[in-house]
């Protein structure tokens, strides 16, 4: 397991990886809540005896296991203490508690691992005689795929070889087996040739410190650690299982599970009020280091009225409460009806179609800037009738103002937001006050007639079209991105949607599901709130995380994969409740309009090319190079 996971980092690190082997490698699940289960002394011990045994090479001896199994707690632990004093693979000198606790910990490792799809070639050495069962103990509640050929790792591994060789799943490596298995591993070797490297791209330097860290009954979870941006889902999976429930190193609360956090976005007592969020929110200590809330957000929370950030998120509608939510969003809602979204979707084609051309062409394509990014960019530039003489700027102003959101924002970045929203907000002001034409036409003819109707402030219009503008470059971009990176990993799902391309439509809920844009949303506590026996106190600052609970296998059976067949209709990409996102339909039509132009096209992944974002709340791509074949789709 250790082998498949190193090698598929390596290869999305721009590594060239030939070949990798598995020894009987079985894939296991726990069929349920397990922690204690992994953590039983009585079963560690009975194991570790078997393995120990086996590892001497003395037969199976199913009598002596059931024995065994007879014994007090103290002759358990005698036997065993004999057991590994002669063994030769415990290290000289390790105590009988340490070699139980390593089992124990590498025990929890394997039940608890997800694999994530491997498009490198594999070959599996399945041993023919299969895993001894009495070797486990009997009261395991686990799911060993010993009975698959693959032994669980086909839906993984399309480029999978499965090989028989003599013994079981202790005796494949001993006497004249191993010497097969050595054998076979020769000839690969030899047949691999010179694989010199691709284009490196060196991984991040980590901090110290983990972004998790579970001992015993004690969880420490760090929300800014870079493996929270390069790969979430393990540590997010992990929360689900020990604490679905949390509060993080510097004090602010995560909720992690699909049924919480539905219940927690309908839930009043959690506010989107960000102006309530305390002055001291995202602010302690962290592997050592002091971390401190942005500039941005203690302006906001100290009233400061005549900051153009204050002003935009004291009137943005994902920002308050009801009854003015309702209000808002009522407002604009006659703007984002069906009817409108079908007189876009023409022209979202068209774009889609012009952008592809034009990256056929480029020497090094790159999906984020050429497909992206300009896609979601010409669309709201046109529904917003913006010149395209303004639209780079337009872009750049929305962009600085979504950078806000990072709960961090280096006060190098401050001065650059701040500004950026003071003139995105006086240019929006402007096309208001000049728009001359009928109200119920277009959208700036609908936000003009708002305005001089009464039914919303003009800082209200602003504000919203604002975040508009921002929110609709920032998410559709990296739900495109995501969404094509997902399928690179997944190329049986390319092919499918290839053959099928009316499928995309609906699959667009399981991309979102799979790779959200958004990886969570802040709330407020406005009482003491209640979760699984754990008390938030009022005033606390929550963050619902619509990443893990789109990755629940509670109701997302085999979260960890991608499968377009899937009904994913209660992801929660777009958010639920009140608060459900307004423009989800547009995003929908611009994401369908590029993966059904993409998905026709023979694109390869560019060893090193994909870059994500560094952002703490948008999960993305900076840039996704690929490659352009002759033929149709191969991945």
């Amino acid at each position: 397991m250790v082998a498949l996971e190193l090698a598929r980092r390596l290869l999305a690190m721009g590594r060239d990886v030939a070949h990798v082997f598995m020894l009987d490698t079985i894939r296991i699940e726990d069929e349920r809540d397990n922690r204690g289960d992994a953590e039983s002394l009585g079963k560690a011990i009975y194991e570790i005896r078997n393995m120990l045994r086996r590892s001497e090479g003395l037969n199976r001896d199913v009598p002596a296991c059931n024995a065994f199994l007879g014994f007090d707690e103290e002759a358990q632990q005698n036997e065993l203490q004999v057991v590994v004093g002669r063994s030769a693979i415990v290290p000289s000198g390790a105590s009988f508690q340490r070699v139980v606790d390593v089992y124990q910990r590498s025990f929890r490792a394997m039940v608890t691992y997800r694999p994530s799809y491997y498009r490198g070639r594999i070959t599996l050495l399945r041993a023919v005689e299969g895993f001894p069962p009495e070797s486990l103990h009997p009261e395991r509640s686990i799911r060993m795929y010993v009975q698959d050929a693959d032994l669980g790792w086909g839906p993984y591994c399309t480029n999978l070889e499965v090989i028989p060789v003599p013994g079981d799943h202790f005796s494949l490596v001993q006497g004249d087996n191993a010497r097969s298995v050595a054998s076979i591993l020769r000839k690969a070797v030899d047949s691999a040739g010179d694989h010199p490297n691709t284009t490196y791209v060196p991984p991040p330097v980590m901090p110290s410190g983990r972004a998790l860290e579970i001992d015993g009954g004690r969880v420490a979870f760090d929300p800014f650690h870079p493996l929270m941006v390069q790969d979430p889902y393990p540590v997010l999976r992990q929360m689900m299982q020990y604490a679905p429930v949390h509060q993080d190193v510097i004090g602010t609360w995560w909720i992690t599970k699909h049924a919480d956090v539905s219940a927690a976005l309908r839930d009043k007592r959690f506010s989107a009020e960000v102006r309530s969020i305390p002055d001291t929110a995202w602010s302690g200590s962290i592997s050592g280091k002091a971390v401190r809330s942005s500039r941005v957000t203690g302006r906001l929370v100290r009233g400061e009225d005549d900051e153009p950030m204050a002003r935009l998120y004291d009137n943005v509608m994902i920002f308050v409460d009801n009854p003015r939510h309702a209000q808002l969003r009522k407002a604009f809602a006659p703007i984002f009806t069906p009817e409108v979204m079908g007189r876009w979707t023409d022209m979202v084609s068209h774009r889609v179609d012009a952008l592809v051309s034009c990256m056929l062409q480029n020497d090094r394509p790159d999906v984020i800037r050429d497909i992206a990014i300009p896609l979601p960019v010409c669309v709201v530039l046109d529904i917003l009738e913006v010149p395209v003489e303004d639209g780079e700027m337009v872009r750049e102003w929305a962009h600085e103002v979504f950078v806000s959101l990072d709960p961090l924002l280096p006060s190098s970045q401050m001065e650059r937001t701040l500004s950026a929203a003071d003139r995105l907000r006086t240019y929006i002001s402007g096309k208001v006050a000049a728009w001359n034409g009928q109200y119920d036409r277009s959208f700036m003819g609908c936000l003009a007639g708002l305005e001089r109707s009464g039914a919303m402030s003009l800082d209200e219009v602003v504000a919203n079209c604002t975040f508009f503008f921002a929110a609709a470059f920032e998410t559709t971009t990296a739900g495109i991105g995501n969404s094509l990176a997902a399928l690179f990993d997944h190329p049986g799902q390319w092919e499918c949607l290839r053959a099928r391309p009316e499928l995309v439509d609906a699959a667009i809920d399981e991309f979102l599901r799979y790779d959200a844009p958004v990886k969570f949303v802040p709330r407020v506590t406005t009482e003491d709130v209640v979760v699984h026996d754990i008390t938030i106190p009022k005033g606390s600052v929550v963050m619902l995380c619509l990443a893990s609970a789109n990755r629940d296998e509670d109701v997302f059976p085999n979260p960890d994969v991608l499968d377009v067949m899937r009904d994913a209709r209660k992801q929660m990409a777009f958010s639920h409740g009140p608060h459900y996102c307004l423009g989800a339909a547009l995003a929908r039509i611009e994401m369908a309009s590029a993966l059904t132009a993409l998905i026709k096209l023979d694109l390869r992944p560019v060893p090193g090319g994909g870059v994500r974002s560094h952002s703490k709340v948008i999960r993305g791509f900076d840039r996704l190079e690929v490659s352009i074949g002759s033929g149709p789709g191969a991945c």
